[in-house]
């Protein structure tokens, strides 16, 4: 088995994920974001909650992990998030998101910081 490559620092404020990937992904660090993740979600699927991500350390990963990413994000759908907030000012991460991500079915925004993505999430889930 491989050494893991990519990290994920995961932080919840209220029904908002800060999520802040590091590095090049190979599947065994998608595995280990997506099970930490998993057991976070289990505190807010109970209501509406939303991601904010945070892609300035993100490097990607192979079609495998990509594909895997986005699997994950239809199953946050499927456990309540409603919305998407995505920081990131590299036209190369944008594409490669967009790709992989145009039929994950989450109201999905894009930010050049962090502040405006926060402020989009926590309008958008102040209805609930």
């Amino acid at each position: 088995m491989q050494n893991q490559h990519g990290h994920t620092d995961i932080v919840r404020e209220g029904q908002i994920f800060i999520c802040r990937p590091q590095g090049g992904f190979n599947l065994e660090g998608a595995v280990e974001y997506e099970q930490a993740f998993a057991k976070e979600v289990l505190t807010v699927a109970d209501k509406p909650w939303g991601i904010l991500e945070v892609l300035t350390d993100f490097g990607a990963g192979s079609d495998e992990v990509m594909i895997r990413f986005a699997n994950q994000f239809t199953w946050c759908t499927q456990n309540n998030c409603r919305y998407l907030a995505v920081v990131n000012q590299s036209l190369l991460i944008s594409s490669v998101i967009k790709r992989y991500f145009e039929n994950v079915p989450l109201d999905m925004e894009w930010f050049k910081n962090e502040s405006s993505a926060m402020s989009w999430l926590q309008l958008k889930l102040s209805s609930y």
